[in-house]
C-alpha cells in the first residue's frame, strides 16, 4: 500500500468530485441556500423542504474545506450556508433552530430536535475559525446556553432527544425509527459530543469543558457496552435501553470522535480511557462487521452499505491504526476505501450513490437531501488527507 497514492486519491475525490458537484448542482440561487433534494441522475427538485441538517453539513463542510485550502469559492458557499441558517432557521420568538423550512425559507416544521441543534452548534463553529466572524461564534454560543438550559435531563443526566417550538418537551418524535417512543439516543448524544468539541475549538469555556466531559462519561457508562464493544442505541429517560441491535457504522464513528474529544479536554487518565475503549470497539467492528470486499454494513440486521458507513470506516480505521500502530487497521481503512472507489463513487453524475443493498445492487436514492449532504465523505477526504500529511509532512 502507498500511503502518498492514498493521499493523493482522497484529495482528488473531495476537490475534483465532491466540492465541485454541490457548487455546480446544489446552489439555490433563486431562492437562497442550497436546493433541499438532488435526484440521484442529478435532476433536481426546486421546490423541495430544506433541512437544519443539511444546511449545518453544508456549512460545516465548506468553511473546513476553506480552512483547509484556503480557496476563496469554497468561503462564498461557507458563508451562504451560515447565511442561510441565521436568517431562516433561528427562531426570534423561541430561539433555537427551527428544524425544516420550505423552498422558499418559510418555516414548516418549528420542533426543536437537538439533533439538529447539535449540527447548527458544529457548522457555526467552524465558520468562525474559518473566519473570524463573531455572530456565527455567539450564535454558536446561545445555541449551547439554550440547550443546557432546556434540553439537560436534571433528574437522570443525559440530554432528550425532541421538543415543540417553544421548547416544551415531547416524545412524539423518533429522528431514528424505533418500535416505541425514544427519549433519549445514542445519536443525539454522539452529535453532541462532536459539537461541544468543537464549539470548544472556537470558544475556551469552563462550562463548556465540564459539560463536554459529562457528555464522554455518558458515552463510556451509559451509552456504549464496553464489554461487548458496541454502543447501545435508544433509551428511555432512566436509561434503559429500548432496542438491541448494532449500528457499525456509528460505533466506527464514535471510536474517532471520541478520542478527538478526549484529546481536546487534556486529560491524560481519560485519554486513555477513551483510547482502549475506541480501540475495542474499532476491533469488534473489523471483527464482526467487516466484509470481505472492504465494505462496511450498516448494522447487524441489514447488508445495506450506505456511504456514510464507509466514509466513517475509512476514519475510523486509520484512527485505529494510528493509535496502535496494528496495520490491519490501516489495510482496512484503504481496504474500503477501494470499494468506496469501486462501488460508491458515482462517475457519471458526480458525487456518491446512496449505496449499495444486501444484494450488490446500486441503491437509487437522495444524491444530496435532508440527510445527504458532503459531510461524511467530504470530512472523510479531510481527514485522511490532514492525517497522512502529519505522518509524513513532505508529501
Amino acid at each position: 500500500m502507498n500511503l502518498k497514492i492514498y493521499g493523493e486519491q482522497v484529495e482528488q475525490e473531495l476537490r475534483g468530485n465532491i466540492l465541485p458537484f454541490h457548487l455546480e448542482a446544489g446552489i439555490d440561487y433563486a431562492r437562497g441556500g442550497f436546493y433541499g433534494r438532488i435526484d440521484d441522475d442529478r435532476s433536481i427538485d426546486a421546490d423541495a423542504p430544506k433541512g437544519l441538517v443539511q444546511h449545518s453539513r453544508l456549512l460545516w463542510t465548506f468553511a473546513h474545506a476553506y480552512r483547509a485550502y484556503s480557496d476563496p469559492v469554497y468561503l462564498q458557499s461557507a458563508s451562504r450556508a451560515c447565511r442561510y441558517l441565521l436568517d431562516n432557521f433561528w427562531d426570534p420568538d423561541y430561539q433555537g433552530m427551527v428544524w425544516l423550512v420550505n423552498a422558499s425559507g418559510k418555516p414548516i416544521d418549528s420542533h426543536k430536535i437537538i439533533y439538529g441543534q447539535a449540527f447548527a452548534i458544529y457548522g457555526l463553529s467552524e465558520y468562525f475559525l474559518a473566519t473570524g466572524e463573531r455572530q456565527s461564534l455567539d450564535v454558536a454560543i446561545a445555541l449551547f446556553e439554550k440547550l443546557e438550559q432546556d434540553a439537560v435531563d436534571r433528574q437522570f443526566e443525559g440530554y432528550f432527544d425532541a421538543f415543540e417550538k417553544d421548547w416544551r418537551f415531547t416524545d412524539a418524535i423518533n429522528i431514528d425509527d424505533t418500535a416505541e417512543p425514544t427519549v433519549k439516543s445514542m445519536n443525539t448524544h454522539l452529535h453532541m459530543l462532536e459539537a461541544y468539541t468543537n464549539l470548544l475549538r472556537a470558544w475556551d469555556s469552563a462550562v463548556l469543558r465540564g459539560r463536554l466531559r459529562v457528555l464522554i462519561d455518558l458515552m463510556l457508562e451509559r451509552i456504549i457496552d464496553r464489554q461487548a464493544g458496541q454502543m447501545k442505541m435508544h433509551f428511555n429517560a432512566e436509561w434503559r435501553s429500548l432496542t438491541n441491535h448494532v449500528s457499525y457504522g456509528h460505533d466506527i464513528e464514535a471510536s474517532w470522535l471520541l478520542v478527538e474529544a478526549a484529546e481536546l479536554l487534556g486529560d491524560k487518565k481519560l485519554l486513555a480511557e477513551v483510547v482502549r475503549t475506541a480501540l475495542n470497539m474499532a476491533q469488534v467492528t473489523y471483527d464482526e462487521g467487516l466484509n470481505d470486499d472492504g465494505s462496511l454494513p450498516d448494522d447487524d440486521q441489514s447488508g445495506d452499505r450506505t456511504w456514510w458507513v464507509q466514509a466513517e470506516a475509512v476514519v475510523g480505521f486509520l484512527n485505529a491504526y494510528q493509535l496502535s500502530g496494528e496495520k490491519h487497521f490501516l489495510e482496512a481503512s484503504y481496504g474500503c476505501w477501494q470499494y468506496i472507489q469501486d462501488r460508491l463513487i458515482d462517475r457519471r453524475y458526480g458525487e456518491w450513490i446512496w449505496g449499495v443493498d444486501g444484494e450488490g445492487r446500486p441503491m437509487a436514492r437522495d444524491k444530496a437531501g435532508l440527510w445527504k449532504a458532503p459531510y461524511h465523505n467530504g470530512r472523510a477526504c479531510m481527514e485522511v488527507r490532514q492525517r497522512l500529511h502529519a505522518a509524513r509532512p513532505d508529501w
